[in-house]
Formats: C-alpha cells, structure tokens, sequence
C-alpha cells in the first residue's frame, strides 16, 4: 500500500518517457516500522531514479521475502540471518561511478548541479534504514544503471541480534569539544562522553567555542556541534574551525531538517546525527569517526 500510495503522490513529478513496472509480492509478513519513513525511502529513491534518467528510460520496483541464510548468493555476508522483507528498485540511467559509489549515502554528498539537489536524499534513505534496523545495497554500472536493495526485518522474524559493541570499545581519551545552545542536550552528550573516558569541553556558546578552539586546537581531536544556534550558527563555527585545523573532525547534529538543507560550510563534516539519538549511538559512531583513516560520513 505505502508503494504504490507513494507512486500516485509522484506520478505528476515522472516524466511520461519514464515506465514504471511494479510487481510487488501479496502475501508480505509485516514489519515493524514508520509508513511515513518508508514512504520518504521509496519517494526518495524513485525521484533519484527519476534523476538518472533525463532521456527515459524504466524505473523497476519489486517487493518480496527473502529467507537469510550464511552464505547465500547474491545476498552480503554482513546481513544478520533472519526472515525480511525486500524492496527493490531498478533503473536504467547512466549509473552510478565507481570513484563515487561508496559515497552515495554521505549526507551533502551530491553529483547534481548547484541548486537542483542537497545530497540529503540517499543519506536519509539510508538513515531511515538504520532506524528500521534494516540493510540498504547499492549496484551499479555506468551506462547500464542502478538497482538499490533494502532490507527490512519482519516483525515475525527470529533475527539473530549482531554483537553488541562492548564498552572499552566504545571508550576513549581523546578530548572533545562539544557545543549546543540547549543545556539539556549538552549535559546528557557530556555525561555519555566523559562516561566512558573521554575529555569533555562542553560549551553552550559557539563564540565562545571557537575562542576555545583558537587556544587548543592540538589537544581537541573531534568536535561534535548543534547546527541551528544564535550568534553563530554551527556551519559557521565548522567553516572557522576549519580554517584554523583542516583535518579535525567533525560531527553536525540537528532535529531540523531545514537547518541542514544547505550543503554549504559543512560539506567536510565527519558524521552527521539527527536528533534524539541514544547514547550507545553516539559513543559509536564517536569511536569509529575517530578511529577512521579517511572521512566515513556515518549518519542517523
């Protein structure tokens, strides 16, 4: 239902040089998620289709259940056994790089002109993903187009639960600069943080932040900061800190989508969290920002 729903809301959006094909499964299990997250993923993924073909072409979606069992063909090792339901969509545009591919899902991270895309659609599919605790896939040939894979949980299924992270490694020493207008956020951010080892300079004031990072920008190995704030927002502060050391890392947060739709100033961030996430999150995605060699993007 929420497919084909979602078809009728963009049918005036798909050009009529544009087939759709639809074979979706009748007898799905249910999961347990958002229709309207799902209907952001589907809405998301066939305008991005719709993109990669400015001369036509065929948008294929397809639902149906697949059984996961270790090692099956076709279907990647890291997803956890279990029962799930998949969504697919194919197209036939020009496809997607090989240099690139593995950066689709960076939130701000686009190949569409100045002005006709954020980058944030693939980098929300993929967090709504997450959320469902599903698996998203991405195939793709240059000239030969796309098929996207997603792979969501049923509610029925005895899903075999991945390994949880265990505390020393979601631990640290490093010292962080945290920043957020709202004392609330700022004091649980702190409290998880300085929980599990870590140095915490927690500030409410993003002048007064840079003003610290002017002092210490040695010692701060990572800063994690709010977007929408007075005086000087988080974009700001990340361009200015920048300025001052390149290769820190970064992590933007926000509840808002409309303080984020903006790529501009802070299309360097290490990792962006959309709010409210969990602490075990963020001591997470903290420790792999941190331990990663090359920018990683990881969002929620």
């Amino acid at each position: 239902d929420v497919v084909y729903d979602t078809i009728k809301l963009l049918e005036r959006v798909i050009d009529k040089n544009i087939e759709m094909s639809v074979e979706l499964d009748s007898h799905l299990p249910q999961i347990r998620g958002d229709a309207n997250q799902i209907e952001q993923i589907a809405m998301n993924l066939i305008i991005n289709a719709r993109d990669a073909m400015p001369r036509g072409g065929k948008i294929t979606i397809k639902t149906a259940v697949v059984d996961v069992r270790q090692g099956m063909q076709d279907v990647p090792a890291y997803i956890v056994q279990g029962e799930y339901v998949v969504f697919t969509l194919a197209d036939t545009g020009m496809g997607i790089p090989k240099d690139i591919v593995n950066r689709i899902f960076e939130p701000f991270f686009t190949t569409k002109e100045r002005g006709k895309g954020t980058g944030l659609g693939l980098s929300m599919v993929y967090g709504a993903v997450k959320e469902h605790k599903g698996y998203i896939t991405v195939l793709s040939e240059v000239g030969a187009g796309t098929l996207f894979t997603i792979y969501l949980p049923s509610s029925r299924a005895a899903v075999i639960a991945p390994a949880k992270e265990s505390p020393a490694a979601l631990s640290g020493h490093e010292t962080l600069l945290v920043v957020d207008d709202e004392e609330e956020i700022l004091t649980t951010v702190q409290e998880a943080l300085t929980s599990r080892g870590y140095k915490v300079i927690a500030i409410s004031d993003s002048l007064n932040a840079l003003n610290i990072f002017r002092k210490l920008p040695a010692e701060i190995a990572l800063v994690i900061t709010d977007i929408a704030m007075p005086q000087m927002d988080g974009k700001e502060l990340i361009r200015k800190i920048k300025e001052i050391k390149p290769e820190v890392k970064i992590i933007a947060m926000s509840g808002h989508a409309k303080y984020v739709a903006d790529k501009d100033g802070i299309r360097e961030i290490d990792g962006f969290l959309k709010k409210p996430f969990e602490s075990p999150y963020l001591l997470s995605v903290v420790r792999r920002i941190l331990d990663a060699k090359t920018r990683t993007a990881l969002t929620i």
